[in-house]
């Protein structure tokens, strides 16, 4: 019995903190710029029907929004009236990947 909890402990002590050294995907980051900037937008990253991600963007309209390996269409939905939804269809991403956009412009 005394055999037993001593190796209860180890055991229990592997199998709950060992998945932390399970290699986990690296993400990518999707950067990029909105102008204007005044319309305040969201950053959707959507794929299929599904949102991935979402950021604010900061107050001079950069993003950086970290997401999985794949291809993602990005929405930019202005929080300031006047302004029209902007998109970019078919944003290809994979592991460790740091990909910049460029600017989005968005009408108003």
């Amino acid at each position: 019995m005394k055999f037993t909890k001593m190796l209860a402990v180890p055991v229990l002590t592997l199998f709950f903190f060992g998945f932390a050294f399970i290699p986990q995907e690296e993400e990518a980051v999707i950067t990029g710029t909105v102008e204007p900037a005044e319309a305040y937008p969201v950053i959707w990253v959507i794929d299929g029907n599904e949102a991935v991600a979402q950021q604010e963007a900061e107050r001079n309209g950069e993003f950086s929004v970290q997401v999985p390996s794949g291809t993602f269409d990005i929405y930019v939905e202005p929080t300031v009236e006047g302004y029209e939804i902007g998109y970019v269809e078919d944003v290809s991403v994979s592991s460790g990947d740091d990909k910049d956009i460029g600017v989005i412009e968005i009408p108003q």
